[in-house]
């Protein structure tokens, strides 16, 4: 019982309205990761920080398909927010290993050396920081972004059920995964090529 009352301790606390976005950030990445099986959720946790949802890798991407999916998993979280709460926060941006920024990197990769953009079979050195000097680029990574976070409230509105109640289960018990997580995300959905 002491134990206990000392982690009950550590738990994350603070405003009730920003965890709760917490949660259905995160419920929105693991449902994401789910519907699109590129990878599997293992487990889903509220943390100091924020929360983070941690997943198995089925596929690594090679195929645009497969990119576009990785953008969508890393956009879940907004949308999430953006289908549950009508905005979106500042919650998936921030530093370099932030949502925001892993999404920007692979839409930018999409663009310039992975010969999968708009440019076709083009291979363009640098990195995120061109974008600041090349506005057209800018703009095509912008719009690669936007389609993604379109693509992912798409997904995951049909799953509105499911996502309040990951999002409901995530703040009773601040962490989910193995099993647990598997029965409230439900049957695997068939691996992406």
């Amino acid at each position: 019982m002491d134990l206990q009352r000392a982690l009950d301790g550590l738990r994350p606390q603070g405003c009730a309205a920003h965890r709760e976005r917490i949660a259905i950030h995160e419920a929105g990445h693991a449902l994401a990761h789910h519907l699109l099986g590129i990878t599997r959720p293992t487990a889903m946790r509220l943390t100091f920080g924020g929360g983070m949802v941690e997943v198995e890798t089925l596929v690594e991407p090679q195929t645009l398909a497969q990119f576009e999916a990785r953008l969508q998993t890393l956009l879940a979280g907004r949308a999430a927010e953006r289908l549950l709460l009508g905005d979106v926060s500042a919650g998936a941006g921030g530093s370099k290993a932030s949502d925001l920024a892993m999404a920007t990197d692979t839409a930018f990769r999409i663009e310039t050396v992975f010969g999968l953009g708009s440019q076709g079979p083009l291979w363009i050195p640098g990195s995120v920081q061109h974008l600041t000097l090349d506005r057209a680029l800018a703009t095509r990574v912008r719009e690669r972004l936007e389609a993604g976070e379109t693509a992912t409230g798409r997904l995951l509105e049909p799953h509105l059920a499911s996502l309040r109640r990951l999002a409901d289960r995530l703040l009773a018990e601040d962490e989910i995964e193995g099993e647990a997580l598997e029965r409230l995300l439900g049957e695997p959905v068939e691996l992406t090529p």
